[in-house]
């Protein structure tokens, strides 16, 4: 080692590293202090985002589902979601106590920090099981300011919570010897994460794939398993793994709502040829087998503890065959599908900065050794999503705004028609959200598209803004009985002058009775409908009518109306 920085390095058998200077100072506080100083940094990027971060799709979709509970209603059977239940459930008392109020989204992302605080820990507890505190440490780091993970995860959603406790149950799983007790543990958390997520499927999967291929690499080795023993411990975690699932079927099937549940959460998603539909898609996926299984031998060879070895070639064969199975195998490719993968990359790529920062210790470069960790994270980290999403920037406005014209044009009570619970405080017109599988399914006739039968049924006022996602029927029925009032749309109609004589009455169609009133572009209209004067709002059956223009009358008396300018919905 160079004088300036004589470095003692001392490799325990389970792969540690520990560091210290010639003058005895443990070379680790360094560590922390720049470690912490970068969490420090992301902390207040995560804060800003909180605010900032525009407002995805599904988080207001999320925050209908834990809605619905809050009404006495049950999902599934009152309410549409095809996600697992354990997060609704556990956010609903919170939605409830916070009320209806245009800036909930921001609210409920406070609730979405413990998860985020305690997935950390989690990727802590594993990166120094499987190698040492200081690349564990610098593994947290790189978790919490990577831009994928820290932008999807200040949002509310429930992959947030799946993928808390799928860390926590790879945490358990290799934090000590797979005792009886340890495996039921970890099946009772992989549980947890099947009541969070149904994706956990792919991820038991590809870990018992992974679990497969390593207990591979240990038949001729002395730590090899017995049969006895490895049996005794996947009875206890199938175990563990059948009572959260099990507990949720209880309540529902209590409920009368099990074929729901079992419709909601499995048989909606499962769509044929959904997606990836490429033949070679399924050759190059198992062609990775014998590739991870070369490299999970060299890492249990290479390591001087057979079963840190083991225990590293379980979680990278699984995070490499969870990756791979998500981009060649699964159907539908979100950016939160990898939110428990970046943890694990992390864990497998800091040891090498580790070794690079030690390397560069050695030579003239030692002071600049200092600051690798953080270059690389400011570089390869922060910068980027900084750069992509400045985080003083105000994105979350328009949502606001819109729940703000939902709250103020429509009363409690009101059935509202939206494509998959944005406007969060009314009940949904229509079953079914209209995200992607479930406009596939209208696509191939497997769900009727009946959503202008159901807002004649419900009498529903209000809808949201005209969109592409809506099926073509319903949109060609909005278009042609609500008019555009702010950020939704009112149950009216627009009245074009006879051809050739403006003064002839102008004929429309109700076909959702209620009350209306008669508005032109200067003010309330003036004349007769229906041949009797008067402009204000009046009662109008199904049928035919003659007037100049038509709009649901309580619209107007809030301060909205379809002329631009004209109340405070104009644009």
């Amino acid at each position: 080692m160079q004088a300036e920085l004589a470095a003692r390095v001392t490799a325990h058998a389970s792969g540690r590293v520990h560091v210290t200077d010639r003058a005895g100072e443990d070379v680790r506080s360094r560590d922390h202090l720049l470690a912490f100083g970068m969490l420090a940094v992301g902390a207040i990027l995560r804060g800003l985002y909180m605010f900032h971060h525009h407002v995805n799709v599904d988080e207001p979709q999320h925050l209908h589902v834990a809605w619905v509970w809050t009404q006495g209603l049950l999902i599934y059977r009152d309410a549409f979601d095809n996600h697992s239940p354990l997060f609704s459930m556990l956010m609903a008392p919170l939605v409830g106590l916070i009320g209806e109020r245009s800036d909930i989204v921001v609210w409920m992302r406070f609730a979405m920090v413990p998860f985020v605080a305690l997935s950390l820990w989690a990727t802590w507890r594993i990166g120094r099981r499987l190698f040492s505190s200081r690349s564990a440490l610098w593994a947290v780091v790189v978790t919490a300011v990577f831009p994928s993970f820290l932008l999807c995860s200040v949002e509310y959603r429930t992959d947030q919570l799946w993928t808390t406790v799928w860390l926590w149950a790879l945490a358990v799983l290799v934090g000590g010897s797979l005792t009886v007790t340890r495996s039921f543990f970890v099946g009772l958390l992989m549980g947890a994460s099947f009541g969070a997520s149904m994706k956990t499927s792919l991820l038991a999967t590809t870990l018992a794939v992974a679990a497969g291929l390593t207990l591979l690499t240990l038949v001729r080795r002395e730590t090899r398993p017995p049969l006895g023993w490895l049996a005794s411990r996947a009875a206890a975690a199938i175990v563990g793994l059948a009572l959260v699932p099990a507990g949720i079927g209880a309540y529902f099937s209590a409920h009368r709502a099990w074929s729901a549940l079992v419709y909601n959460t499995v048989q909606h998603n499962l769509v044929p040829r959904l997606g990836h539909d490429a033949p070679w898609r399924w050759p190059v996926a198992l062609a990775v087998l014998p590739l991870l299984y070369s490299m999970a031998r060299r890492l249990v060879n290479q390591t001087p503890d057979a079963r840190v070895g083991a225990r590293r070639a379980l979680l990278l064969t699984g995070a490499t065959l969870y990756f791979t199975a998500v981009n060649f195998l699964w159907p539908l490719v979100t950016r939160q599908d990898f939110l428990p993968l970046i943890p694990l990359a992390a864990i497998f790529v800091t040891p090498l900065l580790v070794k690079l920062d030690l390397w560069m210790s050695g030579t003239r470069f030692a002071r600049a050794a200092r600051l690798v960790p953080v270059v690389v994270v400011v570089a390869l980290e922060v910068g980027p999503a900084v750069a992509a999403e400045p985080p003083w920037r105000d994105d979350t406005s328009p949502q606001r705004a819109f729940l703000s014209e939902v709250l103020r044009l429509t009363r409690p009570g009101d059935p509202l028609m939206d494509l998959k619970g944005e406007c969060v405080f009314r009940t949904r017109s229509y079953y079914y959200a209209l995200e992607h599988i479930t406009r596939v399914r209208i696509a191939r006739g497997l769900i009727r598209d009946d959503i202008a039968t159901r807002l004649i049924a419900t009498k529903t006022a209000f809808v949201t803004e005209d969109s592409g996602q809506f099926p073509p029927g319903a949109g060609s029925f909005m278009k042609a009985h609500y008019l555009v009032v702010g950020r939704l749309r009112a149950l009216g109609c627009w009245l074009e002058p006879v051809p050739g004589d403006p003064a002839t009455p102008r004929p429309f169609d109700i076909v959702i009775p209620g009350r209306y009133v008669v508005v032109a572009d200067f003010g309330p209209g003036q004349g007769q409908l229906d041949g009797e004067g008067g402009a204000g709002p009046s009662q109008l059956g199904p049928g035919p009518h003659a007037y100049r223009a038509g709009l649901w009358a309580s619209a107007v008396e809030r301060g909205f109306s379809p002329f631009p300018g004209v109340g405070a919905g104009g644009r």
